[in-house]
C-alpha cells in the first residue's frame, strides 16, 4: 500500500515539489470537480448542469471564484466557485484506503436543488429496455475529481494586481490528482448535505451504476418468490 507521503508528493509536479521544500512555500489551493453520470443522474440531452467546480471558500480568501484548468487536453480554463465544504479523510492510512467524507453548507440549498433534479431522473423504457435512470440516487457514482495546486501558480487572471511571488505557468503544474466516486449520501438537512466517497474499485455493495444487494448484506436476496 503505498503511503500518504508518496501519494501525495513522489509523482507531484517537479515545480510544485521544488517549491514545498522551500523554507516558505506557497500555499496549497484546493479543488474540486463534480461530475454527474449521463443516463444515471440525468438524460440527454441536459437539462442541467452536468459539472460543477468549485474550492472550499477559504482556499483564499481574496477570491470569490478561482480560475484554474478542468484538466482537459486543451487546459480549459474554467472558475471554480467558492462554496463552503468540509473535505475530510483523504489521508491514505497503511493498509486500507482512504474513504473520505465532503460536507457541505445547505444554508443556500445549492445541494438539495441539485439533488432534487439527479433524483427525478426515472427509469424508462426505450426500444423494450429499461433505462439506467434512478429514482432517489442522491448522486450515487458521482465522480468527485480533488485537485491541489500552490497560490504562487494561479493564472494571473485571478488578480487585479498580481502578487510579486507569481509563478503561473501555462502548464498548470499541480499535485497528481485524485479520483473518487459518491458512496452514498449519508446526512442531509437545512444546515448541511454530507456524502461519503470511495475509490471506483472500493465501492461497497455497489455495482456501478447500481447498487448491488448481497446476501451478507441481505440474508433473504434471491430466495423471494412471485
Amino acid at each position: 500500500m503505498t503511503s500518504s507521503y508518496e501519494q501525495g508528493y513522489s509523482n507531484t509536479n517537479i515545480k510544485v515539489s521544488k517549491d514545498l521544500q522551500e523554507s516558505n512555500p506557497s500555499a496549497i489551493i484546493e479543488l474540486f470537480e463534480l461530475e454527474l453520470i449521463p443516463n444515471v443522474h440525468y438524460v440527454t440531452p441536459a437539462t442541467i448542469d452536468t459539472s460543477y467546480f468549485f474550492h472550499d471558500g477559504t482556499s483564499n480568501n481574496n477570491f470569490g471564484s478561482i480560475k484554474w484548468t478542468k484538466g482537459d487536453t486543451n487546459n480549459t480554463v474554467v472558475d471554480y466557485v467558492a462554496l463552503p465544504v468540509k473535505a475530510e479523510g483523504f489521508k491514505f492510512g497503511r493498509g486500507q484506503l482512504p474513504r473520505p467524507t465532503l460536507t457541505f453548507s445547505n444554508a443556500l440549498g445549492t445541494f438539495t436543488t441539485i439533488l432534487a433534479a439527479v433524483n427525478s431522473v426515472s427509469t424508462s423504457m426505450e426500444g423494450g429496455s429499461i433505462g439506467l435512470g434512478l429514482i432517489n440516487n442522491d448522486l450515487t457514482g458521482a465522480k468527485v475529481t480533488r485537485k491541489r495546486t500552490l497560490e504562487k501558480f494561479l493564472p494571473t487572471s485571478n488578480y487585479s494586481t498580481t502578487p510579486s511571488d507569481n509563478a503561473f505557468d501555462s502548464t498548470y503544474p499541480e499535485f497528481p490528482k485524485e479520483v473518487y466516486f459518491i458512496d452514498r449520501k449519508s446526512q442531509e438537512d437545512r444546515e448541511v448535505v454530507q456524502f461519503e466517497l470511495a475509490a471506483n474499485f472500493d465501492l461497497a455493495g455497489v455495482k456501478a451504476p447500481r447498487r448491488l444487494v448481497t446476501r451478507d448484506q441481505f440474508p433473504s436476496a434471491g430466495i423471494f418468490k412471485g
